[in-house]
């Protein structure tokens, strides 16, 4: 077994090469350039996170047992890397590194924090954020009183337009207020929008002078 593995297209002797990466169109004057920014999902090997490394890289991943560490006794466990497709030495303080695509690999303590920092967690998707929502804000020019879409309590498909001064925008008969006839809940459809219908109303409504 080997201690690392570089990345792919990455080469700790000799150059590196991107089979598939295409080639740059030849230039007769200088341009500017960066580096690709990659992000990678890695796991630092303990020895005593077989469980969490096992979810990680499910078959890829095994502990070595102690009689079989007679060629490296700090070798702990093995992943099976996907440059080769073999069985590389895992020690503790190792990391396993997934790329999009499912390559796995294995760089040392120094290697890893040397190509990699830190990355925020992926922020959660428009619709998952919307799901928790409850209130909506349009900003209204020339005041600092946005127009608000409210989730509509037990219809939670249905949005109200409202504005701070306690009223609802009614299909009918426009901006009321809950003691005009829509105080009671079964009452208020008339005032109740999908978020399609409800959005671009408000923002009309928002662009009305006050």
């Amino acid at each position: 077994m080997s201690s690392s593995t570089a990345a792919p297209g990455e080469s700790r002797g000799g150059r590196a090469t991107h089979p598939t990466t295409p080639r740059l169109e030849m230039s007769m004057s200088a341009a500017r350039y960066r580096t690709r920014t990659t992000t990678v999902e890695a796991l630092q090997w303990t020895g005593a996170n077989a469980a969490a490394m096992t979810t990680f890289a499910a078959e890829r991943f095994a502990e070595t047992a102690p009689e079989d560490r007679t060629a490296d006794p700090e070798s702990t466990a093995a992943l099976l890397e996907s440059d080769h497709d073999s069985w590389f030495d895992l020690r503790v303080g190792d990391w396993v590194v997934r790329r999009e695509g499912g390559w796995f690999g294995v760089l040392d303590d120094t290697e890893f924090t040397y190509r990699y920092e830190a990355a925020a967690p992926p922020a959660p998707a428009h619709a998952e954020l919307l799901a928790l929502a409850t209130v909506l804000e349009i900003p209204r020019p020339g005041t600092a009183l946005p127009l608000q879409l409210r989730r509509s309590y037990g219809y939670p498909d249905r949005w109200a337009i409202c504005d701070r001064e306690g009223r609802r925008w009614d299909r009918e008969h426009g901006w009321m207020v809950e003691t005009d006839g829509i105080r009671y809940e079964e009452l208020r459809d008339s005032t109740r929008y999908t978020l399609a219908e409800a959005l671009p109303l408000a923002r009309r409504l928002a662009e009305e002078p006050t």
